[in-house]
């Protein structure tokens, strides 16, 4: 079952965790507006190492999907046209901008007006990264590709993994030492974004997918067993249902343990409806 695709699906759903790891930040950084204490420090700086460091995996294990990898940068010769060309291009600048304000924040020589923008720059960088990314599975010939579900879907994973683990690196250090205004906004964005992702889900899957007929296929699509799109909506539920129960709880720091366990459910959702997407690939036409 799906061969050589294992590396791409840990490439996708690493790479998206990234980008929303840093779009939670960017939030936090601008609600916040300047470093309060230590533990403030200490979230920014682990989500910083977090997002980096995950990116840097999926990036090497993106070339373990090529005969040739060193031959990759020739793609960056086609940007104008090529949808693979402009993913290595955004990649490319995400994760050096990750590295940059890592870098920056570390050295505390940058005011936290700048360390804002940054992380801004950075946040916009990742979003395009995932829009080039979904855009290059959009091929006409791959019905089951082809419709707006990949691009919707691709961003909700990247929405409900990076909030969720943000939720839990914040539960985890900050620890009710910042204003009430940031405690009052920021995990209750979280948790709404993680919902909106969660709602998306549910669109797609009822509304936009499309009933895609594999009679004009050259070869089928590839065998899955059907436990797996359950066991997705599974784990997605009982994810949604931890960070539920972590809203109704003001204790931050006893809630890392439930948004913790709540991103590792999103994640072996994610997993598994990451599978059913590449199993689903068959071709029409030459």
């Amino acid at each position: 079952m799906l061969n050589h695709e294992w590396s791409l699906v840990f490439f996708t759903i690493l790479s998206q965790l990234s980008a929303g790891i840093m779009i939670a930040l960017m939030v936090f950084s601008f609600l916040k507006k300047s470093v309060e204490n230590k533990n403030t420090e200490k979230y920014f700086r682990t989500s910083l190492y977090v997002s980096f460091g995950t990116m840097v995996v999926a990036l090497a294990l993106s070339f373990l999907h090529l005969n040739q990898p060193f031959r990759s940068i020739y793609a960056l010769s086609n940007i104008q046209t090529s949808w693979l060309s402009r993913e290595i291009l955004t990649a490319s600048l995400f994760l050096f901008l990750i590295a940059l304000t890592a870098f920056l924040y570390h050295l505390k020589r940058t005011s936290s007006g700048v360390i804002n923008k940054m992380i801004l720059a950075t946040a916009v960088a990742g979003v395009l990264f995932i829009y080039s990314m979904s855009r290059i599975y959009m091929i006409p010939t791959v019905p089951a590709w082809n419709n707006p579900t990949t691009i919707t879907g691709f961003f909700a994973t990247t929405l409900v993994l990076g909030s969720a683990l943000a939720l839990s690196l914040y539960s985890k250090n900050v620890k009710g030492s910042l204003s009430n205004e940031v405690k009052d906004k920021f995990p209750p964005f979280l948790e709404s974004i993680i919902l909106l992702a969660v709602l998306i889900k549910i669109v797609n899957y009822l509304l936009i997918s499309p009933e895609v007929s594999s009679e004009m296929a050259g070869f089928p699509a590839q065998p899955l067993a059907g436990i797996i799109p359950l066991l997705h909506w599974v784990f997605l539920l009982i994810g949604v249902s931890l960070i539920a129960a972590g809203a109704f709880r003001k204790n931050e720091i006893k809630n890392y343990n439930i948004f913790f366990i709540a991103f590792g459910c999103f994640f072996v959702s994610e997993f598994f409806d990451r599978v059913v997407f590449y199993a689903s690939y068959f071709r029409i036409g030459l």
